[in-house]
């Protein structure tokens, strides 16, 4: 029988896809980006190879790992000299010292192996291909691992594992240069100390990320950092340490021009600032936030509010009770105007406390009852408690001891 070519043709195309002839899998962004510097490289295109270096993402030393791996040690440094900020001189000396190693083609293909499990939810399995790259941290491919080892971790909540894993990676991105890689190390490590309450820990490895954030040139991220620190300082009640990184997330947003937080941080570092009973730089950092959020663009209506209500409660600390309450009263009109329930319970209990000062009971008592209303029916259902202690102690001012004490119970 002879067979026509068409046919034959057909045949060949049937038993390929039975057998399951091996596809090359799809690239990475990175592998993208390696092979267009590859050939802009060959084709003298500097300008071309200059704008490659100079995109944030994907990561410039994840491409220069890549163009180490395929041996392409012109256009590796090539592509490392071209690169923008700090990532210059570390980065070109990084791939100095790879140059002529050979390629690591067992991490390479773990890696790829990593990405799928962590892709596909297979904690457990990422963590076995992980296994056998524990010691080694001096390629970016190594310290690659090693974080997704990490995630793998902190999904599986061995909490303390991931911290230990994240840090470990940022200290061997620190050895390398790799500023961008410490950063993320640190942030992360820090969160898993946070969420298993070691606030000391987190403060430590969030305010050294800051750090590694304003070397980075990140300054949004560092100013992010700082918040994160101040709130571990606070919770320990380390307010001294509050207050430096509080003061210090101010100067890093103040240099940056029309920071969208820079309200933000200011109402926080007032807040704590009136929380030390130091009454007039608390009215400076609110008059200031005041300021910032009106001229924002766009305008922050409630960050202006939240600043009146603060310089309200400064007014109140310093018995001012009219100016007290002409702020408290303009905050919670516009707290109430856009549906802010969080902050008008705040301005109805800043209300309530300059009531009861004034000893007008009866009112605070309507404040207190109208946010535990709001504590009740909305998304801050963890306040309920501590306002049912506020209507039991009005209760018992206004004399009736029966309703007090159902308050009471309630609350416990």
């Amino acid at each position: 029988m002879v067979v026509r070519a068409p046919v034959l043709t057909l045949l060949l195309v049937i038993l390929l896809g039975a057998v399951g002839v091996a596809k090359e899998p799809p690239q990475t962004p990175r592998q993208q980006v390696a092979v267009e510097v590859i050939r802009a490289f060959r084709e003298s295109n500097h300008a071309r190879v200059a704008e490659l270096a100079s995109q944030p993402v994907p990561d410039p030393w994840g491409v220069a790992e890549t163009l180490c791996h395929q041996e392409e040690w012109a256009a590796a440094r090539a592509f490392a000299k071209a690169t923008t900020g700090l990532a210059t001189e570390t980065l070109a000396a990084y791939v100095r010292g790879r140059e002529g190693t050979q390629p690591d083609a067992a991490a390479w293909d773990a890696l790829g192996k990593l990405e799928a499990a962590l892709t596909g939810k297979q904690w457990d399995v990422a963590l076995q291909i992980a296994a056998p790259f524990e010691d080694d941290l001096d390629t970016v491919l190594r310290i690659e691992i090693r974080f997704r080892r990490a995630w793998a971790l902190k999904h599986s909540q061995k909490l303390t594992k991931a911290a230990a894993a994240f840090e470990s990676a940022a200290r061997g991105a620190q050895v390398l240069g790799w500023r961008a890689a410490v950063l993320a190390g640190l942030k992360e490590a820090g969160g898993c100390a946070w969420d298993q309450h070691d606030y000391a820990t987190a403060f430590g490895l969030w305010d050294e990320g800051a750090a590694a954030a304003r070397q980075l040139g990140a300054l949004g991220e560092a100013a992010t950092l700082l918040d994160l620190a101040g709130r571990a300082a606070m919770i320990q009640g380390r307010t001294s340490r509050a207050l430096d990184v509080l003061t210090r997330r101010v100067e890093v947003l103040g240099s940056v021009p029309g920071a969208q937080m820079l309200p933000d941080a200011l109402l926080s570092l007032g807040d704590l600032h009136l929380q030390l009973a130091d009454f007039d730089q608390a009215r400076k950092c609110f008059k200031k936030a005041e300021r910032r959020a009106a001229k924002a663009q766009p305008a922050q209506p409630l960050m202006a509010a939240q600043a009146r209500l603060g310089l309200g409660n400064v007014d109140r600390n310093e018995g001012n009770f009219e100016d007290a309450r002409a702020h408290i009263e303009h905050a919670l009109s516009v707290f109430r105007e856009y549906g802010a329930e969080e902050q008008e319970a705040s301005a109805l209990s800043a209300r309530a406390v300059l009531h009861e000062l004034q000893g007008a009971y009866a009112r605070s008592f309507r404040d207190h009852r109208a946010v535990f209303a709001i504590a009740t029916t909305s998304r801050f259902p963890q306040t309920r408690a501590p306002k049912l202690n506020n209507l039991g102690n009005l209760e018992m001012r206004l004399g009736d001891l029966g309703r007090a004490q159902d308050h009471y119970a309630e609350a416990h």
